[in-house]
């Protein structure tokens, strides 16, 4: 493998120069060009007036105008329009943060438009102070839904291969409710599901949130039958920076098999105790169940504070599957050593945990860094937060051990329209005296301001590091997750490193599409030690398309070539899938 340390220098100087831009706190983007049709559109039928100076003035009237899916600019495709039922205004109505006779609170139309910008219900989301009555304000709410009645898909193509694949017939917004019916099916390397799930964001205009899912689960090898999963999640979220309590209850169960890959075939194993290469596939049986639910307080203003409390149980039980039992037949030793380095930890635990979280409600709205022309809403400044817990058998909880979790992160804006955030992350188990399945993350990522109005950088660098990992859990670098030049889990280990670049140009509307083009460098590795991370390499290019009416999503296309490595070369690896790499 090459030297990498020109190209570090290469991303290093970058980085540098992201950082150095003036720190500020972004301000609005005008609207994007999507955004300010549909508004002007709305502003000329209605004969309405945009109202300079809201402020001191009192709400007459919530006034919403949600647009069809398939605008004028759309021809012939606004024919579809009729296959779609356009959300009800009064549902949109209720989550406006302001009622009639209230003073006008542009904090509270912010907040507002962060709840309704749902990239499941929205891709268009515009409020605006119009003219009312003399001495007072309407709110103008502008949606335009997403298609709803659809064949919602999700997909990830790596070479020749189709690593993911997820594919739902569903009514996303039921009877005009934006409530979410529909029967999914999910594909992996390993295996497929099929079942339904329903999903309600507002029960009977109450905010409780109910989540159900369950899904049997079949081999893609064989078509048989091996198991099934189900998660079920009802809570009461902080659906306003206002509102003091919340709570959620999450139950997650799983009962199948689990397989690990590595490039086209199974991620194999090898035992260090004998001399030849066993080659037993990373395969086992596993049963989960897990149960949480937490009660959260909130208070603060400039800065708010968050405080939990709750419970968690979890039940691990993995097992050989039959497969991996007739390779390590009338070898104990053997057997013994697979069940120790591969498969996961049996236990049940039961933990009392507590959780603070500090963090400052500041956001600005960006464009083009995770989408194409739609309006993204960032978080800036520090997010901090601690969770600690104990295990105890009173609780149910065969081990007894105490649990502590620290995340905490920096947002900020770069010049005009920049972002650049910094991340770092500790877990830790302590029992019987040892600080046991260690983890750390220290993430950075910043988007350069618009660069002649055509381009803007962006990057990524990570590293992460498991220590005394006792669960056999494991980090794989390769195709899907950013080194798009290398199979994928190319690279496996106890640590990891990122670093990607990519020059992004602006979207170009098409018709009622968006489109743009990257280039790109990704490097990467991973290893159970430090040293051993040396880097590997790739560069490429790739097209950016944004279906605006379909999903918020961008599809990606791109074609990279390993720079390292014995796949080094043309001719390179396609993949393409859904949303940014990074």
């Amino acid at each position: 493998m090459r030297p990498a340390t020109a190209t570090i220098r290469c991303f290093a100087v970058v980085v540098m120069i992201l950082a150095s831009a003036r720190p500020a706190a972004a301000e609005p983007d005008a609207l994007g060009s999507y955004e300010q049709t549909a508004l002007d559109a709305v502003l000329a039928r209605e004969k309405l007036k945009i109202e300079p100076h809201p402020e001191g003035k009192r709400v007459h009237a919530i006034r919403v105008e949600n647009l069809e899916v398939f605008g004028e600019v759309s021809g012939f495709l606004q024919w579809f329009n009729i296959f779609h039922r356009t959300t009800r205004k009064d549902v949109i109505a209720r989550e406006v943060l302001l009622v009639p006779g209230m003073l006008w609170d542009q904090a509270a139309i912010d907040e507002t438009m962060r709840r309704l910008r749902n990239p499941l219900y929205s891709t268009l989301v515009v409020i605006v102070p119009v003219v009312g009555p003399p001495g007072t304000v309407d709110v103008l709410v502008v949606t335009r839904d997403v298609w709803s009645l659809r064949m919602n898909s999700r997909y990830a193509l790596q070479a020749t291969q189709l690593a993911q694949l997820s594919i739902s017939i569903s009514e996303n917004n039921l009877f005009g409710w934006r409530k979410t019916a529909a029967f999914v099916f999910d594909m992996d390397l390993g295996d497929y599901s099929l079942g339904p799930l329903y999903l309600d964001p507002n029960i009977a205009g109450t905010h409780l949130q109910l989540l159900a899912q369950a899904a049997a689960i079949f081999s893609r090898e064989t078509s048989d039958f091996e198991g099934e999963k189900a998660h079920v999640e009802l809570a009461y979220p902080f659906w306003s920076l206002r509102r003091p309590w919340s709570f959620s209850v999450v139950v997650d169960h799983y009962d199948a098999i689990v397989r690990e890959f590595q490039g086209r075939g199974f991620l194999t194993y090898d035992a260090p105790e004998t001399a030849a290469d066993d080659a037993i596939p990373w395969i086992y049986a596993h049963h989960t169940l897990d149960v949480k639910w937490e009660v959260v307080r909130g208070f603060g203003d400039a800065v708010e504070h968050r405080v939990g409390l709750g419970y968690e149980l979890s039940l691990s039980r993995p097992a050989l599957v039959s497969r991996v039992e007739d390779l390590v037949a009338g070898d104990p030793a053997l057997e013994a050593a697979f069940v120790r380095d591969v498969l996961p930890r049996s236990e049940r635990t039961a933990a009392v945990v507590a959780r603070y979280r500090l963090f400052t409600p500041r956001y600005a709205e960006y464009r083009n860094i995770d989408s194409f022309d739609l309006t993204e809403d960032r978080k800036l400044g520090p997010d901090a937060q601690l969770k600690v817990g104990a295990a105890l058998p009173v609780l149910g909880s065969e081990p007894r051990f105490w649990l502590a979790q620290a995340t905490a992160s920096y947002a900020l804006g770069l010049g005009p329209h920049g972002l650049a955030e910094i991340a770092a992350a500790a877990t830790t188990r302590i029992q019987d005296g040892d600080a046991i399945d260690n983890e750390v993350t220290i993430a950075a990522e910043a988007a350069s301001p618009p660069i002649l109005g055509v381009a803007r950088v962006v990057g990524r660098a990570l590293f992460a590091a498991r220590i005394d990992e006792r669960s056999n859990r494991f980090y794989a670098v390769g195709g899907l997750n950013g080194l798009r030049g290398y199979p994928i889990a190319a690279f496996i280990g106890q640590k990891e490193v990122l670093l990607n670049a990519e020059v992004r140009t602006l979207p170009v509307p098409v018709w009622f599409l968006r489109a743009g083009a990257i280039a790109f460098w990704d490097a990467g590795n991973a290893a159970d030690s430090v040293d051993d991370l040396g880097l590997y390499q790739d560069v490429g290019i790739g097209l950016r398309m944004l279906v605006p009416q379909l999903s918020s999503l961008v599809y990606r296309f791109d074609w990279a070539i390993a720079l390292d490595g014995p796949t080094r070369g043309f001719p390179g690896r396609i993949s393409a899938g859904l949303e940014q790499v990074f």
